[in-house]
């Protein structure tokens, strides 16, 4: 019982991916991206490597979706521009995760993210 709400969040969260059309997944996934980046700062502030590291892995991965989902055939030189820009993305948070409280790499892909 004590896991209703969260239940509850978790289906509409699901609900509104699945009933939103494509821009709008994108935008979500770009909001979801700069979230996980910005808890990344915050635990690097409070020198929580591991949780550094799961937002930084979370943001790959949204990142890593986006880039999958190009469609160079239709977007040409968009969706080849885009594709350097999560590419760059991806490698500085890749750096962020080498460079363990080094709040550069992530600013570098937030300036890009909150850009798009």
């Amino acid at each position: 019982m004590g896991n209703g709400p969260s239940r509850f969040h978790r289906e509409y969260k699901q609900n509104a991916i699945s009933t939103s059309d494509q821009g709008k997944l994108i935008l979500m996934m770009y909001d979801g991206a700069i979230k996980n980046l910005q808890l990344a700062k915050e635990s690097m502030k409070t020198k929580s490597i591991a949780s550094k590291g799961v937002y930084i892995r979370k943001t790959h991965d949204i990142v890593n979706e986006l880039s999958l989902a190009l469609d160079m055939n239709k977007g040409g030189e968009i969706a080849e521009r885009l594709e350097q820009l999560y590419q760059y993305i991806l490698s500085q948070l890749t750096l962020a995760n080498i460079k363990r409280m080094d709040l550069k790499p992530v600013d570098e892909a937030l300036r890009v993210l909150n850009t798009l």
